[in-house]
């Protein structure tokens, strides 16, 4: 049995047992409440704790969770409010009043880039996220006098990931300054927040994790749900699991959302050390893409197929007539919760399918050689951030990746969104 079973499934003992002292004056809204690090920090807030409560655009898919129903009964402790945070009328007048003496904030909503082409959407998409922290803040500030810190998830973006001029350097560090050309919205956030805090009660921290690891229905940048989903369809064929990524792969690192969520909760209570500081964080380990492809298979007991067998690219064309009535005969054959495919991975298969040939120059791993760069090296290289200052100022927490993905499928399967 693994860890996070055991986590969740004494989530109410587990509140129990805490320092009521400690915990009973602590309340956190937490912004993005459906997103992978969102989810995850609601359910890590409460489970220690806290008051919660979440806010999102969606009702969150877990509201309807056997696992998560007694924090979903605790009114007292759980609150969740439907929200658009663009709508700026309705941020301050249904949101004010949510945030009643909330003492701290974690900040997870995005509009994601992931499929934004253009400078000018590019440019659009920068200012909603903009405004959306502001509208966030202007209701926080007027709800709450007891805010104490508001931690900004961000992530290595900043460090030039959307950019494709020059290679980044790394291992990334959280000095460094903006690559040049970088339109991402991470530094007009951080902007806002560096302006506006000297006149408030609060600190700020802000993260730069790499790819996140976790669970979540739909959401954009999630590796998760497709990986799962491309292992379940081949076993039903009789198929062996095939690894649909390019035979020169990168190093890579990720963070569990589980551990971005314990971080949070450091932050917010150690500000002597965390205001208004920026940290990289990791899981603690580096893969490659083939060798972690393994967690997939041990979880679904499948034999990798040979290396030199043709590859299936996970793309959102995946998600057509035909798969979708393959899903839909999957989740009636195993009793799966009753979600189409296309609503299940969002733009899973396309993020994977990038994320599986993605380097330093954001060029294709399997087509390098085409380009002409006097380093080469780079272009095969994985994305590296420090991560020292953190564990310098005492947060201590790390996983091991495959355990992780084992824990996050073995998790899915419980609650029934893929098959055991």
């Amino acid at each position: 049995m693994s860890k996070v079973f055991l986590l969740e499934q004494n989530l109410t003992r587990s509140r129990s047992n805490n320092n009521k002292s400690t915990k009973k004056n602590k309340h956190v809204v937490i912004a993005g409440a459906t997103g992978l690090a969102g989810r995850a920090t609601v359910l890590h807030y409460w489970q220690q704790g806290w008051k919660v409560t979440a806010l999102s655009r969606r009702i969150p898919d877990y509201h309807s969770l056997p696992a998560h129903a007694s924090m979903i009964r605790s009114k007292k402790t759980y609150n969740h409010v439907q929200i658009d945070l663009l709508d700026e009328e309705t941020c301050m007048t249904k949101l004010k009043d949510a945030c009643e003496n909330a003492t701290h904030a974690v900040y997870c909503a995005a509009i994601a880039l992931n499929n934004v082409f253009g400078v000018e959407e590019a440019e659009k998409v920068k200012n909603q996220n903009v405004q959306m922290l502001i509208n966030f803040l202007n209701a926080l500030e007027a709800g709450s006098s007891q805010l104490k810190h508001i931690s900004c998830l961000h992530g290595t973006g900043y460090y030039g990931s959307y950019v494709r001029i020059n290679p980044i350097k790394f291992p990334s560090l959280e000095t460094r300054p903006p690559v040049e050309g970088n339109t991402i919205f991470y530094m007009a956030q951080e902007e806002i927040l560096r302006k506006r805090q000297p006149a408030s009660t609060w600190d700020y921290t802000t993260w730069r994790p790499p790819l996140l690891v976790g669970f979540g229905v739909g959401s954009a940048l999630n590796i998760i749900n497709a990986m799962a989903v491309h292992a379940v369809m081949l076993r039903e064929k009789g198929l062996p699991l095939t690894y649909p990524g390019p035979e020169i792969t990168a190093v890579q690192e990720c963070l569990d959302c589980r551990l971005l969520a314990k971080a949070f909760e450091w932050a917010g209570n150690n500000t002597n050390k965390t205001k208004q500081k920026t940290y990289n964080l990791t899981n603690g380990d580096v893969f490659l893409w083939p060798n972690l492809w393994e967690a997939l298979a041990e979880v679904y007991d499948m034999k990798m197929a040979d290396p030199l067998v043709k590859r299936e690219r996970l793309r959102v064309t995946m998600v057509n007539e035909d798969r979708e009535k393959e899903w839909k005969d999957i989740v009636q054959k195993y009793n799966l919760l009753d979600l189409k495919l296309s609503e299940f991975v969002g733009y899973g298969f396309e993020f994977t399918d990038g994320s599986l040939r993605a380097n330093t120059m954001g060029i294709p791993t399997d087509s390098f050689a085409k380009y002409k760069y006097p380093n080469k090296g780079l272009l095969i290289a994985g994305h590296m951030s420090d991560s020292i200052e953190i564990r310098l100022d005492g947060f201590d927490g790390y996983i091991r990746t495959k355990q992780a993905l084992v824990e996050i499928f073995r998790t899915m399967q419980r609650d029934r969104y893929i098959p055991y």
